[in-house]
């Protein structure tokens, strides 16, 4: 058993040949991957080599053109990406979607809208979220669009933990943050894991971040896998660079 995974039953998200494109420009070519849940997964790769658009084809934003994307045994073809957010899917894109003339309480609570959770049970998921990422309740009277971008990632991070994730998809979120923003965004994650006992998907640049955040990793290149193990044990430099590069 991966360490951090449950026992290695039906994966929680589970890909067969799956092809991902824009039109006739195909960006996923055939991908075989699972998924189980309690497991971190680190996808990554290049500029151009299909990361976001994987994690944009989970989420429903885009759709998969042939193979299979199963999530909990029921296909996800189908499947709006409203349904997929009500059943547990949440993606933080890379953007980071915030409402900057709201405060960041507005941005958590906008987070329950879409479940139909009644207010009481709001009450307690910003209790839950805000114990987790104390920066959040610090911040939480402020306009979400005065932040840093470090801050604002904690919110978006926040924002993700409040519809209570049962797959979070993570689109590289230490992208251009201060060093000590990716530190404070790492020890932030670190601590949701473990509070919310996190299925992840981490799409990352930084491979220090990347392997030292998630339990395997997939490297693509060009649409496909060209390199796949524990994050652990892969920490070859030269075998990283061979993947990346060819």
């Amino acid at each position: 058993m991966m360490e951090g995974t449950a026992d290695m039953g039906a994966p929680l998200l589970s890909a067969g040949g799956l092809h991902v494109g824009y039109g006739l420009t195909k960006v996923i070519r055939g991908l075989d991957f699972d998924v189980q849940t309690g497991e971190r997964l680190c996808i990554l790769g290049g500029n151009g080599s299909g990361k976001s658009t994987l994690l944009l084809a989970i989420a429903g934003l885009i759709g998969s053109n042939t193979g299979t994307l199963d999530y909990e045994g029921v296909s996800l073809h189908r499947m709006a990406h409203f349904e997929r957010y009500r059943r547990g899917i949440v993606l933080i894109p890379q953007n980071r979607m915030l409402f900057a003339n709201k405060t960041v309480r507005e941005n958590l609570e906008l987070a329950c809208l879409s479940i139909g959770l009644r207010s009481t049970a709001v009450e307690g998921r910003l209790e839950r979220v805000m114990g987790t990422l104390p920066f959040l309740e610090r911040a939480a009277s402020k306009k979400t669009g005065l932040l840093s971008g470090g801050e604002q990632q904690i919110v978006a991070l926040g924002r993700a933990l409040m519809a209570e994730p049962k797959l979070l998809l993570m689109d590289e979120p230490t992208a251009g943050l201060a060093p000590i923003w990716i530190d404070q965004m790492e020890e932030g994650l670190k601590v949701a894991r473990r509070e919310f006992d996190l299925t992840y998907i981490l799409v990352e640049q930084n491979v220090r971040v990347g392997l030292a955040n998630t339990d395997r990793l997939i490297v693509l290149r060009n649409g496909v896998v060209a390199l796949t193990g524990e994050s652990k044990s892969m920490r070859n430099e030269s075998e990283l660079f061979k993947a990346y590069l060819g």
